[in-house]
């Protein structure tokens, strides 16, 4: 015989018993300890996303400089007179080989824009007029590379 029906005569066989109050604050508390175990992961993941996405800017921003400051160390890249010529590295040299650098390091496959100016002369002092060349991340959200390149006295 159910010893619980004994001490409460009027309970029925079938009335099934529910949860305290305690019980209920005690599952809660579990939940509620998990999620917060949950978005301490979710935020770590983030982190881990970015600081990836950082670290390939940062690798293909500077295989980009390094090939743009080759191709000017040789007879390639004059930016004096191909600056202004469009936001494709290509673009700015003659040279097959050069144009095929650049590409390689700065159009294709990676995820940079590359853009070209020349500094005015009254943003410079004027011993020392330069070119400027920015590698930016294709829709934003990192710094922004800046080479300068010194130019012939005009």
């Amino acid at each position: 015989m159910d010893v619980h029906r004994l001490r409460n005569p009027g309970l029925s066989a079938d009335r099934v018993r529910g949860l305290t109050l305690i019980e209920l604050v005690v599952a809660l508390v579990i939940i509620a300890v998990a999620m917060v175990g949950l978005a301490g992961t979710f935020a770590l993941l983030t982190g881990l996303v970015a600081t990836e996405d950082a670290e390939t800017f940062a690798r293909e921003g500077r295989g980009c400089g390094e090939a743009l400051l080759a191709v000017h160390e040789g007879p390639g890249l004059e930016l004096e007179t191909q600056c202004g010529v469009g936001d494709d590295p290509r673009d700015w040299v003659e040279d097959g080989n050069a144009a095929d650098v650049l590409a390689g390091a700065c159009s294709d496959g990676v995820d940079l824009e590359v853009s070209c100016r020349l500094m005015p002369a009254a943003a410079v002092a004027e011993d020392n007029p330069i070119s400027q060349v920015e590698i930016r991340r294709s829709g934003g959200g990192m710094p922004v590379f800046i080479l300068q390149f010194p130019r012939e006295a005009e």
